[in-house]
Order: structure tokens, then C-alpha cells, then sequence
């Protein structure tokens, strides 16, 4: 490993070990936080220790969701629920996803896959979850999956979609008036999509490409505790300031899907421009 590689990399360690015995101390203290870790506990069966920066932001993530399935009248699931999260990265957060879909009304099955680019990063961390959790990880581009009307459910949780994000992570970019409808057409015609992204308007306006009347509830989520924690989360936790919009199908709308792929080509390109990129 080159010098610099390897001195960012221990910065990274340490800065994260510190933040982790920080996190670990505000929680302690957090009445609110402690709260919402023991209500989630109690309700899904899903149990993370050390309560540290990504144990945490799983439980954020539940909170979210069961808000968003309340709020979005969604009462039951199939008694099988097969889900499908495209984009996974590490998938750090996959068992509170399935802890989640497993105790959500009346699911008592549920299948759980994801897809992403393989990469030697992610793969030793997901090969982990997968063997623990029974996991089904396809490592392929979204758009080369052929399982039409498979799922029940499929997430999208901070997707990248625009071209100089995929350029930043080095994937492929597809136009998303291909790749949605694609990713429509793996869905059961009762299909749910869920759809979470950070705020900034760079990720969030994924949202805009799925048509209005198509979504059963909308909101920014921040999770309810106290001030200390939520300066600490600003910066490192991945299910806070998060915008997550529910979806029935048929979502996709084409129009919509395109004058956004539009606007979003015509701001990266100028971005590019500006930058010398």
C-alpha cells in the first residue's frame, strides 16, 4: 500500500475510534436516544452492540421506516415478502432492513436480496452478512438482473443516479428513463418501492423522477433525540437528514423521469465545466 493510502487509512481508524467512544458516551447520557433503542429492541428483535456509529444509524433506520409504513398506510406485507435493495455498497445496515420486513405486521418470511457492482472493498464485508443472515447478493449491474415481476418490495437507499456521482465511485452511469423502468419492471404489478437519500440536493432529487401520484407518504427524517447526539450525527451517521418516499407501483413516470435526467445531465455538466473536470 502506497504511504499516503496507508496514512489516510489509519487517520480514518483512529478519527472513527474516536467518534465511536464519543457516540458511545452521548448514547449513555441520551434519554431520548436510549428511548428509541429500547422501543425498537422491544418491538422488531433486532439487538446491535456496541451502540457505536453504525449500530446506531441501523436504528435510525428502523425508526424511519416504521414511520414511513405507518404514515403510508402500508398495514401488511405478503405473508413472503421478497424484497430487493439495489445499490448496497458494505449493506452495514441489511439486518435491520430484514429485522424490520420480518416483524412489520403480518410478514413472517422474508427473502432479502441486494445488487451492486462487485468490488473487493465491499465483497469480504457483504460475503459476512450474507452467510449470517441468509442473504441473496447478486454481484452484477442492475440493469443485466432479468427476474421480472419477482419482488415485492425493492429499495433504493442512497442510490447513486446522476453522472458525476457514478463517475466519483467509478460505476457505469445508465440514463434513469432506462434504468427505473427497469428496475420497475423486477417488481410485482403491487410492488412497493422505497426510496431513501441524504437531503443535499444532488442525491434527493432521485426522488423526482418516480411520478406524485404514485407515492403513499414523503418526509425528511430526523431522528428524536438530543441536541449533543444530533451535532454528532450531522456529520457521520447515514439514517438521519435523510428524505425517504414511499412508492406503489406503477411509479415510474417517463415524462417526469426524463425532464429530470435532463436538468440533472445539464447541472453535472456545468458542475464539470466549472470545476475543469
Amino acid at each position: 500500500m502506497e504511504g499516503g493510502k496507508l496514512k489516510m487509512k489509519l487517520f480514518n481508524w483512529f478519527r472513527d475510534r474516536q467518534l465511536n467512544q464519543i457516540v458511545e458516551d452521548l448514547v449513555s447520557r441520551d434519554e431520548k436516544c436510549q428511548e428509541l433503542i429500547a422501543r425498537i429492541e422491544s418491538t422488531y428483535k433486532f439487538k446491535m452492540r456496541p451502540l457505536n456509529l453504525n449500530s446506531i444509524s441501523s436504528y435510525f433506520l428502523i425508526d424511519m421506516l416504521e414511520r414511513a409504513f405507518t404514515e403510508g398506510n402500508i398495514h401488511t406485507l405478503p405473508s413472503e415478502t421478497v424484497a430487493l435493495d439495489v445499490g448496497i455498497g458494505k449493506w452495514r445496515y441489511a439486518p435491520a432492513l430484514l429485522a424490520f420486513l420480518k416483524s412489520w405486521k403480518e410478514s413472517r418470511k422474508v427473502y432479502l436480496g441486494g445488487i451492486d457492482f462487485p468490488s473487493r472493498h465491499h465483497k469480504k464485508s457483504v460475503i459476512q452478512l450474507q452467510e449470517k443472515w441468509d442473504l441473496d447478493v447478486h454481484w452484477n449491474d442492475v440493469m443485466d438482473l432479468n427476474q421480472e415481476s419477482k419482488y415485492d418490495i425493492i429499495f433504493l437507499i442512497h442510490m447513486l443516479s446522476g453522472p458525476r456521482h457514478c463517475r466519483s465511485f467509478k460505476v457505469p452511469y445508465h440514463r434513469p428513463s432506462s434504468m427505473f423502468p427497469h428496475i420497475q419492471s423486477l417488481g410485482k404489478p403491487s410492488s412497493l418501492l422505497v426510496v431513501v437519500a441524504y437531503t443535499w440536493a444532488g442525491e434527493s432529487a432521485i426522488i423526482n423522477y418516480f411520478a406524485r401520484e404514485s407515492r403513499l407518504t414523503e418526509f425528511v427524517y430526523w431522528p428524536q433525540i438530543g441536541k449533543e447526539l444530533i451535532s454528532v450525527a450531522e456529520n457521520r451517521f447515514g439514517f438521519h437528514d435523510n428524505r425517504i418516499c414511499i412508492s406503489k407501483s406503477p411509479y415510474v413516470d417517463l415524462e417526469a423521469c426524463k425532464e429530470q435526467e435532463k436538468e440533472t445531465e445539464e447541472w453535472d455538466a456545468l458542475l464539470d465545466k466549472t470545476l475543469g473536470h
